[in-house]
């Protein structure tokens, strides 16, 4: 058996909560929770969204390729093409939305939910120019049972930031009974 002993305290500009714990569990129990609470996700979420990226044509076409898939966390990038340019050169900002709602979309897909966008906003700081690629990072801000919310960021090569947003996700059905 192990004990757990501390205190919680939570604020926002509303509400507000203290309570201290002392639980006792034994030690199947914990490693139970620590499996569940991994950031692994089970390999059959794994294959599905692997066999979606690389199925879909349109993140074919854009080049996209991820490095990082992780529950709540992902990571793609996207090369520096001049026919994903806008007349002045820089990557489309539509191309940098899409870039953003795809990876956004896959890190709210890893909780074993499909994920359709219901909003999205997105902060253009700098053109994406003079760089060999762009580089989204999606992390969760919240994972509810039927709404998610993710914060992206959009670097260059340099690691400049260039893009800034949010994304929200309306959550499916499970991704393993389809």
């Amino acid at each position: 058996e192990t004990q757990f002993t501390g205190k919680i305290e939570y604020r926002n500009t509303t509400h507000s909560y203290k309570a201290e714990y002392n639980d006792t569990f034994d030690n199947e129990t914990i490693n139970l929770r620590k499996r569940h609470t991994d950031k692994h996700m089970e390999k059959e979420i794994r294959q599905k969204l692997e066999r979606f990226i690389t199925e879909n044509e349109y993140i074919q076409y854009l080049g996209l390729h991820f490095s990082l898939i992780e529950e709540g966390h992902a990571m793609a990038q996207i090369p520096y093409r001049h026919d994903l340019c806008n007349p002045y050169g820089s990557l489309h900002g539509g191309v940098l939305y899409s870039l953003a709602d795809i990876v956004s979309g896959v890190a709210a897909c890893t909780y074993g939910h499909y994920a359709t966008t219901t909003q999205g906003n997105m902060n253009y700081l700098l053109p994406a120019f003079l760089t060999e690629y762009v580089q989204c990072e999606a992390r969760v801000a919240r994972q509810g049972k039927h709404i998610a919310v993710y914060q992206v960021e959009i670097r260059d090569d340099k690691q400049q930031v260039l893009q800034t947003g949010s994304f929200q996700f309306y959550l499916m059905e499970n991704i393993d009974t389809v």
